[in-house]
């Protein structure tokens, strides 16, 4: 039997009787409000299985499998049934989905048992007492518990991991953008475009961004592996976390090319109170957020806390009325642009207001697609600061680590893409050569095929910087490993731009 799920969180709205009265015509404002309601009718008591546990384990909060909600203590009870009076062998794992292998061996008679399952906090607690013919009762926290989560949402709003526009979001009565596109360029833009629908009267833009904060960048590593079933991760340390944040799981640092499956998010739901650091490096997670979906991850593991943001732009009083989109392939679109510095973001939507404080469906929801295939890349789209640095080494190459003098890197800066390119190809050999950050290696070895000699060899990227983070006042220098051996090349030019 398929599984029930939903796209997005269910939502539910008070809707008026006379709105749906006979003869009251439908709108999409209406029909969309009762396709929310029947979406959070089918969810809002929902019985999740966690698994087995025994005496001391913590049961983490549910996520409902439908739709992804996070679910909080105050919204579940537990409900657990004995099924063995004996202690699991080893290797057990809390919230294990299969039963364990049980001890075979029973130290006495069963005399009683107490199971219970505190609600405010999930912890376990087993009783097993045994009783020797003739003998002393023996108390021990032997056993092992089946729970299941009963749980009903207090939450009735619609959960966009708290990125709303100011305004009356239950009057969805502004159409939402069908086309639009969010770029970045090495100038610093991030260029927002979109079609304007017919009849809009946009006043004021909301660009809700995810993002991870790489010059402020707070990250974690993984303990141990992440299985694709796994609700709890251990981390290295918890320190900058904070319960409901969302965090990017990425590849182990160094490694390339970029792990493909490395755009998992995942929303921390425990344990401790929303806003606080996790009471414990055993983390409690939402999987698979924000377009996302659970993936595996190894030990060692970079884990990267992001950040909410709200970019607002005005638009001239009824300029979107007067200039609809009326061709969705040729325009024209509406273009804002912003320069909010370095970025990667990893999930936007785009919500709209009217003169009237009216708000745009939380529709236009986008987020980045693959990682780039250049080593030391990670997931999302990354705005910059809009400036550029170069080392230079003029005329015929040599080898040697003294040939150009470092590059010092302004405050507050992380690096880009990095690309090269020589005036002269080399013949024979190809060039070869390292950069280094403060003297230590920094990416692969980069190199520049032999060709035609006199002829410039063109610009090729070679290595971002991503999982760098803040660099600022760090010296990039470069050695030359290797030239061509019939003509050296000439004129070796390393563009770093931050």
């Amino acid at each position: 039997m398929a599984q029930l799920t939903f796209a997005s969180v269910a939502a539910a709205f008070d809707v008026s009787d006379s709105v749906n009265a006979s003869g009251q015509p439908p709108t999409s404002d209406s029909m969309q409000k009762l396709n929310h309601n029947g979406h959070f009718a089918a969810v809002r008591p929902e019985r999740i299985y966690m698994g087995f546990f025994g005496h001391g384990d913590v049961v983490p909060l549910p996520v409902s499998p439908v739709d992804g909600y996070a679910y909080t203590q105050a919204e579940v009870q537990y409900s657990a049934r004995l099924v063995s009076t004996r202690a699991p062998e080893s290797g057990f794992v809390a919230g294990q989905k299969n039963l364990p292998q049980i001890a075979g061996v029973q130290i006495a008679n069963l005399y009683y048992t107490a199971v219970s399952v505190d609600d405010n906090s999930g912890a376990v607690g087993i009783t097993v007492s045994y009783y020797k013919q003739d003998g002393a009762e023996t108390v021990t926290n032997d056993g092992l518990v089946k729970i299941y989560a009963v749980c009903q949402r207090n939450d009735v709003s619609p959960q966009t991991e708290n990125f709303t526009a100011p305004g009356n979001l239950l009057a969805e009565t502004v159409p939402a953008p069908t086309n639009w596109l969010l770029t970045a360029n090495l100038g610093g833009d991030l260029r927002l475009s979109f079609a304007i629908p017919s009849g809009a009267d946009y006043l004021t833009g909301y660009l809700n961004l995810l993002y991870e904060d790489e010059l402020n960048r707070v990250k974690t590593t993984l303990m141990n592996a992440l299985l694709i079933t796994d609700t709890t991760m251990l981390v290295n340390d918890s320190t900058g976390f904070l319960v409901g944040d969302s965090v990017h799981i990425g590849p182990v640092e160094g490694t390339f090319p970029a792990d493909p499956q490395g755009l998992e998010i995942v929303k921390i739901v425990g344990p401790g109170v929303e806003g606080a650091m996790p009471t414990s490096q055993t983390w409690q997670i939402a999987r698979g957020q924000i377009f996302s979906y659970a993936a595996a991850a190894l030990v060692g593991a970079a884990i990267y806390r992001l950040t909410p943001a709200t970019l607002s732009f005005e638009i001239q009083p009824g300029y979107t009325l007067a200039h609809p989109t009326i061709n969705l392939p040729t325009g024209p679109y509406y273009v804002q642009r912003f320069r909010p510095g370095r970025m990667r973001i990893l999930w936007a939507a785009l919500l709209f207001a009217d003169s009237n404080g009216q708000v745009s469906p939380d529709t236009a929801q986008w987020a980045p697609v693959g990682v780039q295939n250049i080593y030391g890349a990670l997931a999302g789209l990354r705005s910059s600061k809009g400036d550029k640095g170069t080392i230079q080494i003029a005329g015929p190459l040599a080898t040697g680590a003294d040939l150009a003098m470092p590059l010092i890197l302004p405050d507050g800066v992380s690096i880009g893409i990095v690309y090269a390119g020589v005036a002269s190809t080399p013949l024979g050999l190809p060039i070869r050569f390292q950069l280094k950050l403060d003297g230590v290696n920094l990416g692969p070895v980069g190199e520049i095929p032999a060709g035609v000699a006199g002829l410039p060899s063109g610009t090729g990227v070679f290595f971002s910087g991503a999982q760098q983070g803040n660099v600022g006042g760090g010296a990039l220098s470069i050695e030359i490993l290797q030239v061509g051996s019939s003509d050296p090349g000439k004129d070796l030019t390393v563009n770093v731009t931050v």
